[in-house]
């Protein structure tokens, strides 16, 4: 019975709590309509008149973009893994960059992360030397 009591007690609430609030919106709507008034008078246009025209920031010069390999290369099934593994083979013992592999075999860097993290996985003699680097245990 206690547990009926304490919910009708916390839906009166909530009925109270709606009324309250549909009585601020009440209040409200007209403050609303006229700062819309307003705005369309100065020009802005908005819900809310603005102190100025925003103007989008022209790009600073500074470095170039980093240009992206040329998408739409389809390689053959198995030929990223020879190409990683031949790498890290010829890398040694200090292993091999993922960027450097990335800019060599012309594929997103994102995309060899996500090779190492997936597939890479599979090959138990491929171990992570540093963040970015990869070799070959021997």
């Amino acid at each position: 019975m206690k547990q009926a009591n304490s919910r009708i007690a916390l839906l009166r609430e909530a009925i109270a709590l709606e009324t309250r609030r549909a009585l601020i919106e009440a209040k409200l709507e007209p403050l609303q309509n006229r700062l819309a008034e307003i705005a369309r008078a100065l020009g802005a246009g908005g819900d809310r008149p603005s102190a100025a025209p925003s103007r989008k920031a022209a790009r600073s010069p500074g470095r170039p973009r980093k240009t992206q390999p040329a998408a739409g290369k389809v390689s053959a099934r198995g030929e990223l893994t020879a190409a990683i593994l031949s790498t890290l083979k010829a890398a040694g013992r200090n292993g091999a960059r993922v960027q450097h592999m990335a800019d060599k075999f012309g594929v997103k860097v994102r995309n060899l992360f996500v090779w190492f993290s997936t597939t890479g996985r599979k090959f138990k003699k491929i171990k992570k030397v540093a963040p970015g680097r990869y070799r070959l245990a021997k």
